[in-house]
């Protein structure tokens, strides 16, 4: 039979108990149904519609063991046993409602009821879970933080603490410390939103009924993560670090221009050792000769000693090729912006297959370019002068192989038509189409 709850409405559902099998019994002969054994107290058997049912309130929990007896008028007899196991009725104040909650970083966790949010460094509204029954209950706290509360107590996490009472309720209170982001912490860590699951039992311990509440901390707004800049001078600050070159030794220091007292860490140290490069947390120093090129993302943390407030901030590092050009005569220029290695591996360029089997890299592929007006610092490649030109120049600075190009005018004739704009659009189009798919053909029409 179908399980019940103490004090709630309960119906098993139609009973079906025959005579014995062979005897000369009829469909429209009058049956007497009757109970044996320990019927749930509450719960009578009912003719419904010529159909038995168990039905009625439950007024007490437990495990109930009897059997159902059909006799016919010549006294054939069947019986069949049932069990039936009534729960206490427990309460869960705040309600159980399943719920997600999406946290920074598009992470998220779930659980019955989220609880609001705390706010790093700012004093929490205390919330109270309470769990009310006609039984005699218990309860226990637990958490993914390593709470564990069987009889009244209180445990801490991140500031916050939680107490179990004697009179069956949860008091979480306090000030947290550090707000709460998993895709910025390490795994397993502090940075793991609360989820605290709270337990009933009865004082036999064979019933019991749980509820999670989960609690997410906010950053302040004083810890937002563009707070973690680099110090290039202790006067200059940037919101990311100047490219390094492979090969060639590095240094970037990490500093909170809006206050000091920190201490500072990287949470993710292995995308450095493994260029052969060092963070030295006291200094807050990034160093070391890095071995090859690529774009690393870097996750800073800083502490607040005093708040225990975190900020974290991720810096993206690039390390430029060690021989950018072979070329004597050109004088490579710091990076300011994004290299064409970091745009092919952001995209995925040099990975991919496209329909029809296209190599994402260009080759064997012509590429046109259509723009308003020529760029007379672009040649084609069979001119004289291909060695000067600017895009000549883009492709020994990253080392990109001269493929084929070809300036025409788009309307025939030769007569190309001077830009009416910044020729260094023009220039750009070509120089960065050239870079993604770097290995095609491409005449370009102006």
């Amino acid at each position: 039979m179908p399980s019940g709850t103490e004090n709630v409405s309960y119906s098993s559902g139609a009973i079906i108990a025959s005579v014995v099998a062979g005897q000369s019994s009829t469909s429209d002969q009058t049956l007497t149904w009757a109970t044996t054994g320990n019927v749930p107290p509450g719960l009578k058997l009912k003719i419904i519609k010529g159909t038995p049912e168990l039905t009625g309130k439950p007024t007490a929990w437990g495990t109930y063991s009897f059997s159902v007896s059909v006799t016919d008028v010549k006294n054939y007899e069947g019986t069949q046993p049932f069990q039936v196991t009534i729960s206490p009725a427990v309460t869960f104040t705040p309600l159980p409602a399943t719920a997600s909650l999406t946290l920074r970083g598009g992470s998220s966790s779930q659980a019955d009821t989220v609880l609001p949010n705390g706010v790093a460094g700012t004093p929490y509204s205390p919330q109270t879970i309470s769990v009310t029954s006609n039984s005699g209950i218990s309860l226990s706290v637990t958490s993914n933080s390593g709470i564990s509360l069987r009889k009244p107590g209180t445990k801490s996490w991140n500031g916050l603490s939680v107490t179990l009472t004697a009179s069956n309720t949860v008091i979480i209170k306090g000030t947290p410390k550090t707000f709460t982001n998993p895709t910025l912490h390490k795994k397993g860590s502090s940075g793991d939103p609360l989820e605290l699951t709270v337990t009933a039992f009865t004082d036999d311990n064979k019933f019991s009924d749980a509820t999670t509440y989960l609690i997410n901390v906010e950053p302040a707004s004083s810890s937002s993560p563009v707070a973690i800049q680099v110090d290039y001078d202790q006067t200059t600050y940037n919101d990311f670090p100047t490219a390094a070159t492979a090969g060639q030794p590095y240094s970037a220091t990490f500093v909170t221009p809006t206050g000091t007292g920190f201490q500072f860490s990287l949470m993710n140290s292995s995308a450095v050792t493994s260029l052969g490069m060092t963070f030295d947390a006291a200094l807050a120093t990034l160093s070391g000769t890095p071995s090859k090129p690529g774009l690393y993302n870097l996750v800073v943390q800083a502490k607040n000693v005093t708040s225990g407030v975190v900020e974290s901030c991720v810096f993206h590092l690039t390390v430029n090729p060690s021989s950018p050009s072979s070329d004597p005569g050109i004088t490579p220029t710091p990076s300011s912006g994004f290299t064409p290695q970091q745009i092919r591996q952001a995209y995925g360029l040099d990975q991919i297959t496209l329909s029809g089997g296209i190599i994402g890299d260009g080759t064997g592929q012509t590429v046109v370019i259509i723009d308003g007006g020529d760029a007379p610092n672009l040649v084609s490649s069979n001119d004289p002068n291909y060695d000067n030109s600017d895009l000549h120049q883009f492709n020994q600075q990253f080392g990109l192989p001269d493929s084929p190009f070809f300036k025409e005018d788009a309307f025939g004739g030769t007569n190309i038509p001077t830009s009416v704009g910044d020729v260094g659009e023009t220039t750009q189009d070509v120089e960065w189409v050239h870079d993604c798919p770097r290995r095609h053909h491409h005449p370009a029409g102006v």
